[in-house]
């Protein structure tokens, strides 16, 4: 095996063990032994069936530097939650005839939940739980996580120890699991990005955030999207975006995902199947360019403020700047970013705004 070392421009390290309700970032393993995560693994399946991007597998991959983003799920995996509406669209689209059969038999199934489990290998029980849960509550506890961990050494369960040395030896030869690393740590850059190389059992984290709906909506309240969510106002989303500025070392913020923000549009990124069978629905506010609000926290993040002649110049009461990743981004949304960033670069060369793409 190379000393080749290696960074994670995106990734999730959280999401797994929080998804199947761990205590500890370290604890990764599905805890079944019906999953054949041996198996999973070595075909690339999805990453339902096993850890991706956790720390246990970063430590033993050579992984130095991740831009771990955090994610709330969102509430359009969610949709169509009534079992009746559900029913019927099931045997309309697959010509299932049994869960009309247990619905008019009284047998309150929650059918979503169910078939949102069996596509992303997660727990109902959990996927009702978000169901429920505000983004922004859910985005504060995995940043709590981050907060908490860090620093720390985490000591790999036994479970997570077979599965990694397995692949270590599938994907570099019989014998490379003796290297395995058994515990080890990350470190969170802080916001004066610290370019102190890290040890050989740690991992730098840098924090950035997926999706502007976080700070914009509310999964309460009766909202008019087919979601069902809505927006929060515009006070509320200027006290978040403050809070993330000063008080977590966020680097950039993916600002659309696969579904609405309603602050900008969103391109098309889900599997043509999922919307064929009605699981997944994304047309609310897909391919829209910025809105008004949307175009003025697009603004603060950057911290640049727009004058009467059209020009950008740097807004020194907005505080820390965050960069903007255009993954997800409609294409009229681009195009407005490029155009703010390309005016304020020209006027600005010795304080240029990059782009993450």
């Amino acid at each position: 095996m190379s000393d080749q070392q290696f960074s994670d421009l995106h990734c999730h390290p959280a999401m797994h063990p929080l998804m199947l309700g761990h205590k500890k970032l370290w604890n990764t393993h599905l805890g079944s032994k019906r999953r054949k995560i041996k198996e999973a693994q070595e075909q690339g399946k999805r990453g339902g069936l096993y850890d991706q991007a956790g720390y246990p597998k970063l430590i033993n991959s050579r992984v130095k530097l991740v831009y771990a983003s955090l994610y709330s799920l969102e509430q359009g995996f969610m949709m169509n939650n009534s079992y009746l509406l559900s029913a019927l669209n099931m045997t309309i689209k697959i010509g299932l005839v049994f869960p009309m059969i247990l619905h008019f038999a009284g047998i309150r199934l929650h059918l979503r939940d169910f078939v949102m489990s069996l596509y992303t290998k997660y727990k109902a029980k959990r996927l009702r739980f978000l169901k429920e849960q505000e983004y922004w509550d859910e985005f504060i506890n995995e940043l709590q996580h981050y907060k908490d961990e860090k620093d720390t050494t985490g000591e790999l369960v036994h479970e997570s120890e077979q599965e990694i040395m397995h692949l270590l030896d599938f994907a570099y030869g019989d014998g490379t699991s003796n290297n395995l690393k058994s515990s080890g740590t990350f470190r969170v850059a802080d916001g004066n990005w610290d370019k102190t190389l890290p040890a050989s059992d740690e991992v730098l984290t840098v924090l950035t955030m997926e999706g502007l709906a976080i700070v914009s909506q509310t999964k309460h309240g009766g909202g008019h999207s087919k979601h069902g969510t809505k927006m929060l106002r515009s006070n509320t989303i200027g006290k978040r975006i403050k809070y993330l500025k000063n008080e977590i070392p966020l680097f950039f913020v993916t600002f659309s995902h696969h579904f609405s923000s309603e602050l900008c549009g969103h391109a098309r990124s889900l599997p043509i199947k999922a919307r064929r069978l009605g699981l997944l629905d994304q047309e609310f506010f897909i391919d829209e360019g910025f809105s008004q609000l949307g175009y003025l926290t697009l603004k603060y993040l950057l911290s640049v403020k727009e004058l009467p002649n059209g020009q950008f110049i740097k807004d020194e009461n907005a505080g820390r700047r965050i960069f903007i990743d255009v993954k997800h981004l409609s294409l009229k949304g681009r195009l407005t970013l490029y155009q703010l960033v390309a005016s304020y670069n020209a006027a600005h060369p010795l304080d240029k705004i990059p782009i993450i793409a």
